[in-house]
This record gives structure tokens, sequence and C-alpha cells, in this order.
């Protein structure tokens, strides 16, 4: 059986004025007006509607509204009702409860409720700001995919990386390729090319070629946990650790690092390198 066509209805306008295109067909000029689809509310300062396409055109405080947690705003905005594609223009801002993305030219489908830009866009959510060139949101699940020149910004860590995912629900960030992140207050690295990192407990996982630096000292394993605020790592598999200062490194397959007594154990089927200096005695006279 053939679904029934969902209707782009006119519900409300300040005054209205008919007319036809160049090519003939119904044009409607909508000021102050109100549409309605479905669960969405679309609403502008004026309008272009083609009833017989099912779309309209419109200017000016651009808003589309979607229960009460999402609202889309723009200066402009083309709304095809048949894909339910809407193409937000001019000073973009979504606001999806205390999530708030911001462009310039956005993609938003109202049925599947996923919003896309590819020129470039922010990503607030309470203290985490993220920026990329192209990025994806999904309402529903809260999810954000981002790619290329990524940068996200907490109070206590920079990140830098070419893919990531983000939740602003959980504040969860998912690294899919080489990714670099910077302690702001202990100026402390990590490097992963594929894991995680929890922005509100500050802990991260890490699953491939794993790195954690801080000053002359620095831990790699094959599978990395850290928790910045208790200073904790931990290492499992493949264990290096380096001390470049005092010359020392240490292998095994399990190694735990305490920021707080500087202090690096590292067992199971441990050994440690050192690099001694030999002083030469010179000849007596």
């Amino acid at each position: 059986m053939a679904q029934k066509k969902s209707i782009v209805n006119l519900i409300q306008s300040e005054r209205s004025t008919g007319g036809k295109t160049a090519s003939g067909k119904q044009l409607i000029k909508v000021y102050k007006g109100v549409f309605k689809q479905d669960y969405s509310i679309l609403r502008s300062d004026s309008a272009y509607f083609y009833p017989s396409d099912n779309a309209f055109d419109a200017f000016g405080n651009v808003n589309i509204n979607q229960g009460d947690t999402l609202n889309i705003f723009s200066d402009k905005l083309n709304y095809n009702g048949n894909t339910k594609t809407a193409i937000l223009t001019d000073n973009v801002k979504m606001v999806d409860r205390d999530a708030t993305l911001t462009t310039n030219y956005l993609t938003y489908n109202t049925a599947s409720r996923i919003g896309t830009y590819t020129g470039g866009g922010k990503l607030v959510n309470k203290d985490n700001v993220l920026t990329s060139k192209n990025g994806y949101y999904f309402a529903f699940s809260r999810d954000s995919y981002f790619r290329y020149d990524v940068v996200l910004t907490t109070p206590d860590a920079l990140i830098k990386n070419d893919t990531l995912k983000y939740n602003t629900g959980t504040r969860i960030a998912y690294f899919f390729g080489p990714t670099n992140i910077y302690g702001t207050k202990d100026k402390d690295t990590l490097y992963t090319e594929n894991g995680l990192y929890n922005t509100v407990t500050e802990q991260a996982y890490f699953g491939k070629k794993n790195s954690y630096r801080q000053g002359t000292k620095s831990l790699k394993g094959d599978s990395l946990f850290y928790d910045k605020l208790k200073g904790y790592g931990r290492a499992v598999k493949n264990i290096t650790f380096e001390d470049k200062e005092q010359k020392v490194t240490i292998k095994g397959d399990l190694g735990t690092y305490y920021r707080a007594e500087e202090k690096t154990v590292v067992t199971e089927n441990a050994y440690v390198v050192l690099i001694l200096r030999m002083l030469k005695r010179l000849p007596k006279k």
C-alpha cells in the first residue's frame, strides 16, 4: 500500500498574497508565517511558498522547532517537504539542550534529525568546544562525528586529530586515527590512534600505538589506561618506560605509573636497560 504523502501546511501568517512563478506555478508570499510538517514547526519573517512543490524559501529570523529541546536558527532557509531536507544558510545555530552548533551552511533532515556541515563549524557543550571542517550531528542519539582539522578543547586538555566522535550527553570523545592530547595544566601529552577520553572523569582508554609522556619520562604499551585526576596510568603488553634524564629504560608486559610519587612499576617479563658512562682514567704524570 502506498504511504500517504506528508504535506507542508501554512498554519498561520500575519498576511499572505497569491501569485505565480515565471513557469506558471502557484506562489504564495507569506509574512510572519508558520509552517508545519509532521512534528516540525518552521517560522520566518517572510517566505515564498510553493504548494504544488511542497516546498518554500524563507528569509529572516528562520526557526525550525522539534519538540522542547531542539531549535535551529538561521537567516535563510530552503525547505523541501518531499525529502524533508532543510538547507540553512548564514548565521546558522542549532541548539539541542546544552549543546550549541554554529556554522554558516547546514543541511538538516527533519525526519532523521541529522545535520551536516562541510564548510567549518563549532560545537559548544558546556565547558567543551569542538571545531572541525566537516561535521555530522545526530539529534536522536546526540552523537556527533567530526572530520578534518578537529580540535576539542576542555578545561584541562587540548585534543587534536582528523576523525573524532563525540556524544553531547555523556561528553565522551572517541578517536579513530592519530590523536594528540595535551594537558593544559601538567604539560603532559598522550598519543593514540584508537581510544576514548571521558571529558567529565578525565579518564582515557587507548588501544593502538599508545604513548604517555611527561617531561623526560614516557610510558608506552599495546593498551593504555590513564586517570588524569588521580595521576594514575596503567599499560599492558609490550611495555616500555623510559627516563631520558636518568638514562633508564624498563621493559615488560604490565606497567603502572604514579604521577604524584613519580614512580613506575613494571612487572611480568620485566627487565631494565641502564646506560652507564665510563670515566677514562688519566695516566699519572
